[in-house]
C-alpha cells in the first residue's frame, strides 16, 4: 500500500513539475475581428509588393472606420478592411502573417490576370502576447475595382487566425 502512495504522490509532483512546459507547447494563437467596414486614412505610403494585384501594397496612418459594413462599393480611392486582434502569442516576439487575399478575377493592364495573392508580413506581439491592428485593401485602379466576394485570410503559422469576407457591388 506504501509503494502504491509514493508511486502517486511521485507522478503528481512529477505533472506539477512538467505541466507547464506541456502546455507552453501546445499554446494555440486566436483571433478576431472588432470592427469591418470602410475606412479613411489620414496619409498613405506605397509599398513596392510585386506578388499584389496592383505591384505594390499601402502603409496607411491615422486609419478611421467611417461605415461598418461588410458591402463594399466599387470606388476609386475608396479603403475597406477590418480590425482585429490576436491573443496567444509570444509576448514582445516578432512573427510572421501570411496574408491571403483572393478576389474576382482582375484583368491587369498588361493582360495578366490575378484571382488574388498572399503576402508575409512581419508583426511583433505586444508585452502581454497580443497584436491590434488593421488589413484592407484600397481601390486605386479602375481594373482592381470588381464586384463579387473578396476574402482577407491572416495564417498564423499553418492555423487560420482571422477570415473576412466582403461583398464588392458596382456603385
Amino acid at each position: 500500500m506504501k509503494l502504491r502512495t509514493y508511486s502517486l504522490y511521485f507522478a503528481a509532483m512529477f505533472a506539477l513539475i512538467h505541466l507547464p512546459a506541456v502546455c507552453d507547447a501546445f499554446q494555440m494563437v486566436s483571433g478576431q475581428i472588432t470592427k469591418a467596414g470602410i475606412y479613411e486614412a489620414e496619409s498613405v505610403e506605397k509599398v513596392n509588393a510585386a506578388e499584389t494585384t496592383a505591384g505594390y501594397t499601402l502603409n496607411a496612418t491615422g486609419l478611421k472606420l467611417i461605415k461598418p459594413t461588410d458591402t463594399i462599393p466599387a470606388k476609386l480611392g475608396l479603403s475597406f478592411g477590418f480590425e482585429y486582434v490576436l491573443i496567444g502569442l509570444e509576448p514582445n516576439k516578432a512573427f510572421s502573417l501570411k496574408k491571403i487575399i483572393s478576389h474576382p478575377k482582375i484583368t491587369k493592364p498588361d493582360g495578366t490576370v490575378s484571382n488574388g495573392y498572399d503576402m508575409m508580413i512581419k508583426k511583433k506581439a505586444d508585452a502581454f502576447g497580443t497584436l491590434k491592428d488593421i488589413s484592407g485593401y484600397r481601390f486605386d485602379n479602375d481594373y482592381e475595382m470588381q464586384p463579387g466576394e473578396w476574402k482577407f485570410t491572416l495564417m498564423y503559422e499553418d492555423q487560420k487566425v482571422i477570415e473576412k469576407t466582403f461583398t464588392v457591388v458596382k456603385e
